[in-house]
């Protein structure tokens, strides 16, 4: 496994593994929460949906996520469904905000949000604290596409794809962000 290869050259403190990816890299982020939740303290998602349950394994344990995505992302829908634009057919059954409400219910936080704010176009919701002080934080971008919030565009995707990924939110930068959560969730 890559973790145990890396950990033979880098000196890796196992209660701080963390993933983070956008699209494919997001759902790989749920995929590691159910399947090596002893391995992986905390997940950053972007742009992509999976609810507790749609893979196979649960997830043994609660864990934390911030979650980021665009209410104008055609790839992943914010409401669910079916990317028209996609080049590959990935059904994503639940809106957004059903899935984090799965993953509140999963680590037992209040369903209702601790705290909520708003910078520019983009909103925060946080829940928590739930089981082992986890938290479960949406961000929604209501000018953001299938894009990393505060990331740059250096070429369009649409010379590859033939489709775009929409704008990219400004208001927030996703990575200071997912750092400063990172910080605070630590596996434990």
């Amino acid at each position: 496994m890559l973790l145990d290869d890396l950990a033979t050259f880098f000196n890796i403190d196992e209660n701080r593994t963390y993933a983070t990816g956008l699209s494919n890299g997001a759902m790989m982020c749920y995929r590691l929460a159910a399947e090596l939740p002893n391995r992986i303290a905390t997940i950053a998602p972007v742009g992509a949906q999976r609810a507790v349950g749609e893979y196979e394994q649960m997830p043994s344990r609660p864990i934390s996520i911030i979650h980021f995505h665009g209410i104008m992302d055609e790839w992943a829908p914010y409401y669910g469904g079916s990317s028209p634009s996609s080049f590959f057919k990935t059904d994503f059954k639940q809106p957004v905000p059903e899935t984090i409400q799965s993953w509140v219910s999963y680590n037992e936080c209040p369903s209702e949000p601790s705290d909520t704010c708003r910078i520019g176009n983009a909103t925060c919701v946080r829940y928590g604290p739930g089981l082992n002080n986890t938290e479960v934080v949406l961000w929604t971008l209501e000018d953001g596409g299938h894009t990393w919030p505060g990331g740059k565009k250096v070429k369009s995707e649409e010379d590859y794809l033939g489709v775009g990924t929409g704008p990219i939110n400004q208001d927030i930068s996703a990575m200071e962000l997912i750092w400063e959560f990172f910080e605070q969730h630590p596996m434990g």
